[in-house]
């Protein structure tokens, strides 16, 4: 994890500010294990959806997840071969 400086920010809009809602939005930032791949996901969660905040969680996870799997796969194959 050395080849990469990772940072994230979230913040409470202004609208979720004045209706007492928690900020909603979902992000990861990750490496895979050799360092070689950056993996970075954001969500947005719809505010005006009932479970907005689980969803964007659920997606950037799931999101996250599969750029993980695929970055191993990629790292067994050579350049062009993708």
């Amino acid at each position: 994890m050395d080849k990469w400086l990772l940072a994230k920010a979230s913040v409470q809009g202004a609208s979720h500010i004045k209706s007492g809602l928690p900020c909603q939005d979902s992000s990861i930032i990750q490496t895979n294990d050799s360092g070689e791949w950056l993996i970075a996901v954001a969500s947005d969660g719809a505010g005006t959806a009932t479970r907005a905040e689980e969803g964007a969680n659920f997606i950037t996870k799931q999101f996250a997840e599969a750029l993980l799997k695929l970055s191993k796969e990629l790292e067994t194959k050579r350049p062009g071969s993708w």
